[in-house]
């Protein structure tokens, strides 16, 4: 367990008391995330430390949410989000990047990559993996739209096997405009995730 939490050249962060994971690390750049546990709408002291040397704390606001889907950009696409369209043939289930050369089309599950959706519905060990079964949903319900269009979200909650990814299942509803730069936001909490985009036939 302590790999989770140790950088390279003995580097850890420290937020709210707790040990952080660490998921990157370089000369000058650590990504830690918040730890599941820390109590959202408060003010937190983040410490970086190398072997004995401390930082000076800095202040951080917790919220509930804050939420914002990874990116994937493209050729003509640079703001693509990390969304996978799901679809059912009569050979079977396929799934592909809702891109320019990949366009997604109503009725198609988006599996949306993201993070910051929030407190999930089981305790999670700071840097441990999803569970499968039962999955780890989200406490609050995310509202999606793509195109200015709301659709129906079928999960919303932690990726099984993955540390500290979200993603959020949503049906293209009818009435969106076809394009390629078609953008996707979720609300949740309160909060409102920067628009990404996909393709839409």
């Amino acid at each position: 367990m302590a790999d989770r939490f140790r950088a390279s050249q003995g580097a850890t962060v420290v937020i709210a008391g707790e040990p952080a994971p660490i998921f990157y690390a370089s000369n000058g750049q650590l990504n830690a995330a918040i730890p599941f546990d820390v109590t959202a709408n408060t003010s937190q002291q983040v410490l970086v430390t190398r072997d004995t040397t401390i930082s000076v704390p800095i202040s951080v606001d917790v919220a509930p949410a804050q939420p914002a889907v990874f990116l994937a950009p493209v050729a003509n696409a640079p703001n693509q989000g990390s969304i996978f369209a799901v679809r059912t043939t009569s050979r079977g289930q396929t799934s592909f990047l809702a891109g320019p050369s990949s366009p997604a089309t109503t009725g198609d599950t988006l599996v949306i990559y993201s993070d910051g959706l929030g407190a999930v519905n089981q305790t999670i060990a700071p840097g441990a993996a999803a569970p499968a079964s039962p999955a780890a949903k989200t406490n609050d319900q995310p509202q999606v739209t793509i195109g200015g269009q709301t659709s129906t979200v079928a999960f919303s909650g932690l990726t099984p096997g993955l540390v500290g990814v979200y993603q959020i299942n949503a049906v293209v509803p009818p009435g969106v405009t076809a394009g390629d730069q078609v953008p996707v936001v979720i609300n949740i909490s309160g909060q409102v995730s920067p628009a990404v985009t996909i393709a839409v036939k």
